[in-house]
C-alpha cells in the first residue's frame, strides 16, 4: 500500500511541476522568486517524501493480522477507531470545502477546526477557542494584508 501511495503522490507531484513551467512571470518579482516558485518546492518536497515512502519498510501489520493478535475487545474497538477517524476527516474535509462558499472562510474554518477537534476527542477548551481566533486572524490576514480574496459567505 506504501508503494501505491507513493507512486501516486510522485504522479501528483510530477504534474504540478509540470503545470508550473506554464506560470507566466508577473511584474513583480522578489528575490528571483516569482509564482512558481513555492508550488514547485511543494511539489518538489512531496516528490522527495514520496521516494522515501517507496524505499520504507513495511513496519505495521495486516488488518487481519492484528484483529486476529488483539487480545482484549478495546483493542478491537481502538482498531475500529483507527479505520474510522481518517474516514470522518475526509467527510469533513470534502464538506468543509462544499461549505466555503456558503459559509465563508472564517465560519468555515472554524466549525471544521472544532469539528476536527472533537472528532480527535479534544477536552481542552481552548484549543476550541484558538481555532475560532486562529480562523478569524488567518481571514485578515490573507484578505486584508496579502489582498487574496477568500470566500466571504452569502452570511457576510
Amino acid at each position: 500500500m506504501n508503494r501505491v501511495v507513493a507512486v501516486v503522490f510522485a504522479l501528483l507531484s510530477i504534474g504540478v511541476l509540470y503545470a508550473t513551467t506554464t506560470f507566466r512571470a508577473t511584474l513583480i518579482i522578489d528575490a528571483y522568486l516569482g509564482a512558481a516558485f513555492f508550488p514547485r518546492a511543494i511539489a518538489a518536497l512531496m516528490l522527495g517524501f514520496a521516494v522515501v515512502l517507496w524505499f520504507m519498510e513495511p513496519r505495521v501489520q495486516s488488518e487481519t493480522e492484528r484483529i486476529k493478535d488483539c487480545e482484549s475487545e478495546s483493542e478491537r474497538r481502538s482498531l475500529r477507531t483507527d479505520i474510522v477517524t481518517p474516514i470522518y476527516t475526509t467527510i469533513l474535509l470534502i464538506a468543509y470545502s462544499l461549505s466555503l462558499p456558503y459559509l465563508g472562510f472564517s465560519l468555515a474554518t472554524s466549525l471544521a477546526f472544532i469539528t476536527l477537534l472533537a472528532l480527535l476527542g479534544s477536552r481542552v477548551w481552548w484549543h476550541y477557542l484558538f481555532s475560532i481566533v486562529f480562523s478569524v486572524v488567518l481571514f485578515y490576514v490573507f484578505y486584508d494584508l496579502f489582498r487574496v480574496r477568500l470566500p466571504r459567505g452569502v452570511l457576510f
